[in-house]
């Protein structure tokens, strides 16, 4: 779904021209993971409740594995918003402004260094995530030309706007 405020657009039927996103999955291109291989590895998410990284990968994996409990597929995660004391938070960092325990750590916020779009992707390419759950256009934003051949989606899962 899109909100289009130029008429003209919608009525010309070009889709190409709307503001529309892609979510996907963007794992290292030598990794080998697939969506039968996601079990048990580490996440990153750009927040809870976000279109790109949590509630359309979510709705994928749901319907795919039937599961509910997302703690349980991933091993660790990094999803700013989520309970910093679950596994879902056991990635994130917060912003290292405070010494001795961070009240920012998995705040869905820019206060968490890893939130957004730039932040999962960070994530992944920092090492600390096995796969990366953002829009299409977050790989091309974040990298220079030369470093973007050791990245590769694991699908398009679906659109979005």
């Amino acid at each position: 779904m899109v909100e289009q405020y130029d008429e003209s657009k919608c009525a010309s039927g070009d889709a190409s021209d709307a503001s529309t996103y892609y979510a996907v999955a963007v794992v290292r291109k030598d990794s080998g993971l697939t969506w039968e291989t996601l079990r048990g590895k580490k996440s990153c998410h750009t927040g809870l409740g976000r279109t790109a990284g949590w509630n359309i990968p979510m709705g994928v994996i749901h319907k795919e594995t039937k599961e509910c409990d997302f703690c349980d597929v991933f091993s660790e995660s990094r999803v700013p918003g989520a309970e910093p004391t679950s596994s879902l938070c056991a990635l994130c960092s917060g912003s290292s402004k405070h010494v001795g325990g961070d009240v920012n750590k998995c705040r869905a916020s820019s206060d968490e260094l890893y939130y957004g779009y730039a932040g999962a992707f960070r994530c992944l390419a920092e090492g600390s995530g096995d796969v990366d759950f953002v829009k299409h256009t977050t790989v091309q934003e974040n990298t220079d030309v030369w470093f973007r051949g050791r990245w590769g989606a694991l699908c398009h899962y679906s659109s979005s706007g």
